[in-house]
């Protein structure tokens, strides 16, 4: 072979192709910790996130192939892998970590408590999943669209290079758009911070919300109050407080600038719509990656959207219809009144109609470890040694009871001893579920089974006298976070599998490679958690984090906390009704009710340019060359933003 040849294509290999290499590995870390970023921002500010699978395979052969010359598809599967393994935690932690954070106990809970015991829930979810793989893979023969994706791009290694180009140019050229965008609104924000004006409205502002504070904390202990003297002077108290609040209102606020937002064009202004119509876009191209990479998927999403302020809005002014406490002339407070808590609603009505869909499944998985065990899967010398996954098992169940155990102080060993087990459990049935899910329909039902995971564990916490509330919300929803990630572990490693076994590489290759990944995803999600929550705030118009809000707001009403419970329930009935009519249709579209109106409609833009794409440019030019461009798109501006939040905490401190 001449000297240009092996230039071009890289060394000659002889022998077996390199797997699990240590250039797999590095570049899966490598990789892994920028796709965990990135998704995880997405779906703090969406609510859902795309397969990071695809994207890693695509990442990986720019830097395998076409920096370092390697030339194994197998080794790529590997890198692919270890990638996703690391992102395994993004999901899993995302929608369940930021629900403390909601509910005010964010520092409450120990992080490094929390981090292990996802460590721990990670490495039960991959153990567990292992012995039915040649079951459900070589056997059932389970379709697993997203592993035979990522297999078609792994077979095509010149593709994957100039899809790698693409999405670096993307992701170049949203990074440019966020950063442009991120420095004129820091800019402005830093001249009006130090207007005079602005900090005297502040104060003004601040105060007016302390007192408002007081008196609502005085009318919950007037409720309260046992004895007619407390009650009188409880009652006395609210009197005084009531008038000093008029009084305070009453004088004048400071005028100030009003604060520009650079990152929204209301474009409804321009055009004389009436404001309850809420036209504004969002000047984000990580959004419109989005909705370009769900296609038609998100159609259902945008409905939900559209519905809320194209037409409830509209027919609520229009009639006349008042809704208690909601100004329905003003956009803002029909989404905070009413459209947000019935998107929750939807979110737990859908997820938890999911869940009871997929029961039929779990005879389906039940079977699927039966079979294994006949043909003993688990001691091929493809597989890992069984004896390996039971130590794996047992050493994962027993940190995790460890984490239930010390993950608040009122837990004790009995009720940690039996958060352990059920999560050992939940973690094995849920797991199996979802990949049986995720294998024929290519839909996983992980928020609704993270919800009742989370449920279930609060009524433990309740059991033998029960724990403060929040107490209580800590341990649960710490165990509930290691258990969310497992579910996630397992479900990746399937699709990884899948894809494996499409290519040709050794299971037990991908398997190890999935533990090698496993451990660093909790760690970096944790941290991607404090920086962004100490920026923007987790909850916030920035940060909206709708699974996280729907996981809030069904443990606020299991411990009897104040909630608009009419509306979640309506909610929750719309959610199940519609994702008894197709799975996973509540969930979309009460995330459209759920989050700000512009990023629907941007969101569409971008559900609109992969139609036109896939009409006028075909099918084949949207898989290869559109969505490895919006992925781009969804990387650039993400990693800007994380940036920018670390930023803001180091110039604050």
């Amino acid at each position: 072979m001449s000297q240009e040849t092996v230039a071009s294509q890289g060394p000659i290999t002889r022998g077996a192709y390199p797997e699990l290499s240590p250039h797999a590995v590095i570049v899966g870390y490598f990789l892994g910790v920028l796709i965990a970023v990135s998704i995880g921002y997405a779906s703090l500010s969406l609510g859902f996130s795309i397969e990071g699978s695809e994207l890693a395979a695509i990442l990986g052969f720019g830097i395998l192939r076409g920096i370092l010359r390697r030339r194994s598809i197998v080794e790529n599967n590997v890198t692919q892998t270890v990638a996703s393994a690391v992102n395994g935690a993004s999901s899993g932690m995302m929608f369940s970590v930021p629900a403390i954070f909601i509910l005010g106990y964010g520092m409450e809970f120990n992080p490094y408590v929390l981090t292990f015991g996802a460590i721990a829930g990670a490495f039960l979810g991959i153990a567990f999943i292992i012995p039915l793989r040649k079951q459900m893979i070589d056997f059932e023969r389970l379709t697993y669209p997203g592993g035979v994706a990522v297999a078609t791009i792994l077979k095509s290694p010149g593709a994957g290079v100039e899809k790698a180009k693409l999405l670096l140019g993307a992701m170049v050229l949203s990074g440019l758009v966020a950063f442009a965008v991120n420095y004129q609104q820091a800019s402005h924000d830093k001249v009006l911070d130090a207007d005079p004006n602005v900090i005297a409205a502040m104060a003004y502002d601040a105060r007016t919300a302390e007192i408002a504070a007081e008196v609502a904390a005085t009318e919950k202990a007037l409720a309260a109050a046992a004895s007619q003297e407390e009650k009188a002077q409880l009652l006395q108290n609210q009197i005084s407080l009531a008038g000093i609040l008029e009084q305070h209102r009453q004088s004048e606020r400071p005028e100030a600038p009003t604060r520009k937002d650079y990152s929204k064009f209301k474009l409804g202004d321009l055009i004389g719509a009436p404001s309850y119509f809420n036209i504004t876009l969002y000047v984000s191209l990580m959004t419109i990656g989005v909705g370009f990479i769900a296609g038609r998927g998100g159609v259902a999403f945008i409905i939900g959207g559209y519905a809320c302020y194209f037409l409830l809005a509209p027919m609520l002014n229009l009639l006349d219809m008042p809704v208690e406490g909601v100004d329905i002339t003003s956009p803002g407070a029909l989404m905070s009144g009413l459209f947000r808590p019935t998107g929750i609603g939807m979110l737990i009505g859908g997820a938890v109609i999911g869940v009871m869909f997929a029961f039929p499944l779990i005879r389906s998985a039940i079977n699927s470890m039966q079979s294994s065990a006949k043909v003993e899967s688990a001691m091929s010398r493809d597989e890992m040694p069984i004896k390996l996954l039971y130590i794996a098992i047992g050493g994962a169940t027993v940190l995790l009871a460890i984490m239930a155990i010390t993950s608040a102080e009122q837990t004790g060993i009995v009720r940690g001893l039996m958060m352990a087990v059920l999560g050992t459990l939940w973690i094995w049935m849920a797991g199996i579920i979802l990949s049986e899910a995720i294998g024929r329909t290519n839909w996983s039902p992980l928020s609704g089974m993270t919800l009742i995971a989370v449920t279930i564990l609060i009524m433990i916490t309740q059991s033998f006298g029960g724990m403060d509330t929040m107490q209580a919300i800590v341990a649960s929803v710490t165990v509930g976070a290691a258990t969310c990630v497992a579910m996630s572990q397992a479900t990746d490693l399937m699709l990884d599998l899948k894809t494996g076994y499409l290519v040709g590489a050794t299971p037990r290759m991908q398997q190890l490679g999935q533990f090698c990944g496993a451990w660093l995803g909790p760690i970096v999600i944790i941290v991607l958690i404090f920086v962004l929550h100490n920026a923007y705030g987790l909850g916030s118009e920035k940060l909206p984090a709708p699974q996280g809000q729907a996981l809030a707001s069904m443990v606020n009403g299991i411990t009897g906390g104040d909630v608009p419970m009419e509306k979640y329930i309506a909610g929750a009935a719309l959610g199940a009704l519609l994702s008894a009519v197709q799975g996973g249709l509540g969930i979309t579209v009460g995330l459209g009710f759920y989050l700000p109106f512009y990023v629907v409609i941007t969101y569409s833009l971008g559900t609109l340019l992969r139609e036109i794409s896939d009409r006028r440019m075909g099918k084949n030019w949207s898989d290869n060359k559109g969505i490895p461009f919006a992925a781009g798109l969804i990387v650039g501006e993400a990693l800007v933003g994380v940036g920018f939040a670390i930023y803001m905490i180091v110039t604050a401190s």
